[in-house]
């Protein structure tokens, strides 16, 4: 009693899941330290593998043929388009499929696509201005696509976790997706930091980044394996935090965003604000530098071999008229009677395939151009 009298109000223990969650003044600032650089043997390159793959699939679409049925592509199509995929380090197979429904839902969000009957087709105007693109453009047009696509969502594509159609709940992708990208732009470019810390650290000053009502109840989202519902601020780390671990060896590794390195005996994945993710999350780093190995060799057995540094365009000519044999360590074609028969039906003449061989590729195979350049569809070439 007296002048120092106080209410105190108590809260009933099933309220508090509503409030809302206690936010760092700091919110964005990341309350984290960089690590050791892991030495070069752990990292784990994959330079360019998604675009690549971008490439491949506009190859595929063109000299095979990728069918479509009331589920979506045909699996056998499917089938053989996966075996031209660069496949990065031994992804399981869930992943696989979210890397490449990833890679299907951005070539048609940019049109490269159509449906012809139960077909898909390339349009040729938005294939051909991407393929215009410098490899720069391109990786950063691939990057852009995902960050602005409301249709695919993150979260229901985290192979750990399912969500289900149940009540009235949805969540924002691109609401996330934003909030997500401000948090990781404030680490250093070119630093390294363990996964682990920089997840603790989003989960101390901005928890809710996913969802601002801190309503952790009423989203049916349930663990693949077990089919348990994950319900409460309490299963975080499953929900956010297997996201947030999706988003790092998924779109944020694919898309050049980041660079992440095995651990060591002990120790956690290492992650780096890349090159080119610091460049585009608006940190003052300077557009990187490049000089990939471009180099397009034409062999006496009539097989040509292109680096992974050779342009997506010349690649794609490549693929008019020789046949894909490997993608991996380089690109691989075999130039075939069937292939140059197809080419001629095209519009694409021996004479011009000849002259892009002479401009673009190295060795020594005048044999080679010659039957090329001398073309006829009644005499068969005959490989060396």
């Amino acid at each position: 009693a007296g002048q120092n009298a106080h209410a105190i109000i108590y809260l009933p223990s099933d309220v508090a899941p509503w409030l809302p969650h206690p936010q760092n003044e700091l919110a964005g600032e990341l309350p984290v330290k960089p690590v050791a650089p892991p030495p070069a043997s752990r990292l784990l390159s994959d330079p360019d593998g998604f675009l690549l793959d971008a490439g491949t699939l506009l190859g595929f679409v063109y000299s095979d043929r990728l069918r479509l049925n009331a589920s979506g592509p045909h699996p056998d199509d499917v089938d053989r388009l996966i075996k031209r995929l660069q496949l990065p380090f031994g992804r399981n197979e869930p992943e696989l499929e979210v890397r490449l429904a990833l890679l299907l839902h951005l070539a048609n969000r940019l049109g490269w696509l159509r449906r012809d009957g139960d077909a898909v087709q390339l349009t040729q105007n938005a294939v051909a201005a991407f393929l215009d693109k410098t490899r720069a453009e391109q990786r950063r047009t691939l990057f852009d696509a995902w960050r602005a696509s409301p249709e695919w969502n993150d979260l229901c594509r985290t192979p750990e976790l399912e969500c289900v159609e149940a009540g009235s709940w949805h969540n924002d992708p691109l609401q996330t997706r934003e909030a997500v990208l401000r948090l990781f732009g404030h680490l250093q470019p070119g630093a390294w930091y363990s996964q682990a810390d920089v997840i603790r650290a989003i989960r101390e000053i901005e928890p809710d980044f996913q969802r601002p009502t801190g309503d952790y109840d009423t989203w049916y989202i349930r663990n693949h394996t077990t089919q348990e519902f994950l319900k409460g601020f309490e299963r975080w780390d499953d929900v956010e935090g297997a996201l947030l671990r999706f988003l790092v060896r998924g779109p944020f590794s694919w898309l050049a965003l980041l660079d992440m390195a095995e651990p060591s005996a002990g120790s956690d994945m290492h992650i780096s604000l890349g090159r080119w993710g610091g460049h585009w999350l608006g940190s003052d780093v300077p557009q990187p530098e490049e000089h990939p190995a471009a180099t397009i060799t034409l062999s006496e057995d009539f097989l040509v071999t292109l680096e992974p540094g050779v342009s997506l365009a010349d690649r794609f000519r490549v693929e008019r008229f020789a046949q894909w044999q490997q993608s991996y360590p380089t690109f691989i074609y075999q130039i075939t009677q069937r292939t140059l028969k197809r080419a001629a039906e095209r519009g694409l003449s021996g004479a011009r395939i000849a002259g892009f061989l002479r401009q673009r590729a190295r060795g020594s195979a005048p044999r080679v151009l010659a039957a090329v350049e001398r073309y006829d569809a009644a005499e068969p070439i005959q490989p060396g």
